[in-house]
C-alpha cells in the first residue's frame, strides 16, 4: 500500500524531468524592436491555454508618440504638426505544433485596434457673434485629428530558446487594417498613410519581424 501511494508522487517527478519548464511560471514577456522605427513600443505578455503549452494567448499593448522638439521626421517625412501619441492593442492565439516547451514552428491568429490623435495648425472658417450676429473667420488654430484603425492578423512563426529562458521568434503572415479619421473644424485631414506601417493606412500588407522575449 504504501508503495501505491507513492506511485503518483513518482509519476509526477518523472513529468517533471521529461519537462525542463514544469518549474517556470509559465509566462512570457517579448519586445519587438522593429516597432521602434514607428516611435512605438510594444509588448507582448503570452500566457499557456492547456498544459501542454501547445496554445497560448498573447495580449500586446502597444505606445505611439512623437514631438516635434524631438524628432519631426517618420519615414523621412515632415511630422504635420506639434505632436502625435495614442496606444494600441492586438490580442491573438499562438497554436505550436509540438507541446511542453515554448518552441518550433506555429501558426498564430488574432484582432488588432489602434487609436492615434495629432494636434497641428490650420486654416479654417470659425463661426463666432459679432453684435448678435453670427459671422465666420477665416483663421490659423489648433485642431486635432484621431485616427483609429481595426484589423485582423494571421502569421506563422518560429520561436527559438537561445539561451536558457531566452528566446527569439521570427514570423510573417497577412494583415487587414480599416482606418477611419475624425478632425476638428471639418478641416482637411492628413492622411497617415504614406506605408503599410503607417497610422491611418487602409488595406491588405504583408507583415514580419522578429521578437526578443523571456520565459518566468
Amino acid at each position: 500500500m504504501a508503495c501505491l501511494g507513492l506511485l503518483p508522487w513518482a509519476s509526477a517527478q518523472s513529468d517533471s524531468q521529461d519537462d525542463p519548464w514544469a518549474d517556470r511560471r509559465n509566462v512570457m514577456i517579448f519586445g519587438s524592436p522593429q516597432h521602434l522605427v514607428n516611435n512605438g513600443l510594444r509588448l507582448d505578455i503570452e500566457f499557456p491555454l492547456n498544459a501542454d503549452r501547445t496554445r497560448w494567448l498573447v495580449v500586446a499593448p502597444q505606445y505611439y508618440s512623437l514631438f516635434r522638439q524631438v524628432d519631426n521626421t517618420f519615414f523621412f517625412r515632415e511630422l504635420p504638426g506639434e505632436s502625435l501619441a495614442g496606444f494600441g492593442l492586438e490580442v491573438f492565439q499562438k497554436h505550436f505544433s509540438r507541446g511542453k516547451a515554448p518552441e518550433g514552428a506555429y501558426f498564430a491568429y488574432g484582432l488588432y485596434s489602434q487609436r492615434i490623435v495629432s494636434q497641428f495648425n490650420a486654416w479654417s472658417w470659425e463661426s463666432e457673434l459679432l453684435d448678435g450676429r453670427e459671422i465666420f473667420v477665416y483663421r490659423n488654430s489648433d485642431e486635432t485629428q484621431t485616427n483609429t484603425r481595426l484589423g485582423a492578423t494571421a502569421f506563422v512563426g518560429f520561436q527559438l530558446e537561445i539561451l536558457e529562458h531566452l528566446f527569439v521568434d521570427l514570423y510573417t503572415g497577412v494583415g487587414v487594417r480599416y482606418a477611419f479619421v475624425d478632425v476638428t473644424n471639418d478641416v482637411e485631414p492628413f492622411v497617415y498613410n504614406q506605408n503599410n506601417w503607417d497610422y491611418g493606412y487602409s488595406g491588405t500588407s504583408l507583415i514580419g519581424g522578429f521578437r526578443l522575449g523571456v520565459y518566468f
